[in-house]
């Protein structure tokens, strides 16, 4: 949970940290499935219907990312973390709003990111 919420909170953002950060943050999880989904599917699922079970998993987690994620990170970046819309260009956008959107949607990441991991637990 530290990780994750440091990894897409941290400021300056630079590339090497960053990506060590994600690397560490997408090993970790990893592990979630291997070590505890699957050891508790088959502990509360027959045999034959395993795959079945993996597979409904599966589903139900890619499609509540897919269809939650991305409105309720937007959703926050501008209702609670300040992010202005603007039709402008990434390089046309002056230095105050880019940074301050930029700050928006880091922080909105984090709290979805580690708000996911504390539910997890």
């Amino acid at each position: 949970i530290p990780l994750s919420s440091y990894t897409y909170s941290w400021y300056p953002l630079e590339l090497e940290p960053a990506a060590a950060l994600n690397f560490g943050l997408w090993f970790s999880c990893s592990w979630v499935e291997a070590g505890v989904a699957r050891p508790m599917l088959t502990e509360i699922v027959a045999p034959e219907y395993w795959a079945s079970a993996f597979a409904w998993a599966w589903l139900a987690n890619f499609f509540f990312a897919a269809m939650f994620g991305a409105p309720v990170v937007g959703y926050l970046a501008e209702h609670v973390s300040g992010y202005r819309p603007t039709r402008l260009l990434v390089e046309q956008m002056p230095d105050e709003l880019r940074e301050s959107n930029r700050q928006a949607l880091s922080s909105s990441i984090a709290r979805c990111c580690t708000g996911y991991l504390i539910l997890c637990l």
